[in-house]
């Protein structure tokens, strides 16, 4: 057993509880969005329809990592941009840009203008994010206003928070070195001397902002603006609510449920669930509270790479949209193949490509198509519904499965199948099930065997215009109604 105690001061001085009677973890949840919902911090929200199914695809700009280097200059990134959309024929994304601002990424802030120049500064930037936006994509650019830089020109040691014992809080050690933390009723004041310059020049879509909810709510004893921890509360609200009336959209570093209605995606509860040891088991308290209100991305550093299959998962038991690592510059031209031994194991699955779409591509773009494909699928069968239930199927817990109104997801994350219907999950085997879009990866479906595995999402049309298959990787054969079909790569099927 362990005890639990609660430490109560002069902004929280009482708590409440809620009895439940018999239940479990989801029962839990389920119960709290009322709560949430009394202290406004759940409300009817309107789904954004273009984000919906459109994942966060991030490149960074210049770097100072083992010394300053550019990964992406503006032209790189617009590059990028039209292979997804053109190559890869990606109707949806959220582009993210860092390492755009002068000092490169984690560096210079608070000053941002002009550009960067070795990137193609201020109107490579502009001819970047118009380009990426005629191709139908969201445009957004990384920010900070937390981290204050010493080399930066606006410098200015009086603008750093004092903790309890009146020394100055030091950030972390970054590419622009030693970073110290703004008190953050000083922040709004650059946000609002830089966004309107950046909106002009850029005019992004969205905007994230890193940093502003990793760290605890934290008070200030500086004589000159002297703050409380519910004042550094007030302070980043107001932040983030300017942030977003300038560009329309906002993402967030960290997860903090009074920031949920200040925000459109938070980076990093999803890497509560994809990085985690085999001694404990995540379960979906936040997501069954908060998923239909916010998009819950992983961390930046924990990047959907070809051989995790079982990330793959994470994010489709949990409907939300993975960030893909890439290469630099135009990555796809230089990557080499999957090492061979690698590319044999389930945990490359996702980057196979063999007799399906994505086959002849590079292993990131193989990777990229499919999940586009199938949680992008998943995401907008989903559009922003919460995820009702959640439980573990088998003994093990290796077998799992969420329900989001009339869309069921189950994942097959051990050796032994497992069947759902006709449908036999193996290693890595999902089913999607809904009124209107269905995908899987299956060693057996509709009566088809697929003896080595083979993957698909069917999307039902409009009007009676048949159903659009898509074929991720194996055997091409695949039951659309009463009918079995041959799709090599993308087809239309009608049902007669």
């Amino acid at each position: 057993m362990r005890s639990l105690s609660l430490e109560l001061g002069a902004d929280a001085p009482a708590c409440e509880l809620v009895p439940l009677g018999r239940g479990d973890y989801a029962d839990v949840a389920r119960a709290y969005r009322a709560v949430a919902e009394r202290r406004g911090l759940r409300a009817p929200r309107a789904v954004d329809a273009r984000t919906l199914g459109a994942p966060v695809l991030r490149l960074e700009g210049e770097v100072h990592a083992d010394g300053s280097s550019v990964l992406h200059t503006f032209d790189d990134v617009l590059a990028c941009a039209r292979h997804w959309r053109e190559d890869l024929a990606l109707e949806r994304a959220r582009v993210l840009v860092g390492g755009w601002n002068r000092g490169g990424y984690d560096g210079g802030h608070p000053d941002v203008l002009p550009a960067n120049a070795a990137c193609g500064g201020d109107a490579g930037l502009a001819r970047c994010a118009r380009g990426v936006r005629a191709l139908g994509y969201l445009f957004g650019l990384h920010d900070n206003y937390q981290d204050l830089y010493e080399d930066a020109p606006s410098w200015d040691p009086e603008l750093v928070a004092l903790d309890e014992q009146g020394a100055p809080r030091a950030g972390g050690v970054w590419g622009g070195g030693q970073s110290w933390m703004i008190c953050t009723t000083q922040a709004l004041a650059f946000a609002q001397r830089n966004l309107p310059r950046v909106v002009a020049l850029a005019q992004p879509d969205f905007l994230f902002l890193d940093t502003t909810l990793t760290t605890r709510l934290q008070p200030c004893t500086h004589a000159a603006h002297p703050m409380t921890a519910a004042g550094d509360r007030a302070a980043r609200l107001a932040l983030f609510d300017f942030a977003r009336a300038q560009a329309g959209g906002l993402g967030l570093e960290g997860v903090r449920e009074w920031a949920v209605p200040h925000a459109d995606f938070l980076e990093g509860v999803m890497t509560h669930r994809t990085v985690h040891g085999e001694s404990f088991t995540a379960v979906p308290l936040f997501p069954i509270v908060y998923g239909d209100q916010v998009d819950l991305l992983t961390v930046q550093a924990d990047r959907l790479r070809p051989d995790r299959a079982d990330a793959v998962l994470d994010h489709l038991v949990y409907g939300e949209l993975p960030m893909v690592e890439f290469g630099a510059g135009r990555y796809w031209e230089a990557e080499p193949e999957l090492d061979e031994a690698l590319a044999r194991t389930p945990a490359a699955t996702f980057a196979r490509g063999d007799h399906g779409w994505a086959r002849g591509l590079a292993p990131t773009d193989r990777l990229l198509k499919n999940v586009y494909e199938l949680l992008g699928g998943t995401h907008r069968a989903i559009a922003g519904r919460a995820m009702d239930a959640h439980r573990f199927l088998d003994a093990a817990g290796l077998v799992e499965q969420s329900v989001f109104g009339d869309v069921r997801v189950t994942a097959n994350y051990g050796d032994a199948p497992w069947r759902v219907g006709d449908t036999v999950l193996g290693r890595y085997g999902f089913l999607v099930e809904s009124p209107r879009f269905t995908a899987f990866h299956a060693l057996e479906r509709g009566g088809v065997a697929y003896p080595t595995g083979a993957c698909f999402a069917l999307q039902t049309l409009d009007a009676g215009r048949g159903v659009r298959v898509f074929h991720a990787f194996g055997d091409a054969r695949v039951r659309v109604g009463e009918a079995v079909a041959v799709v090599e790569r993308e087809q239309v099927v009608v049902d007669r």
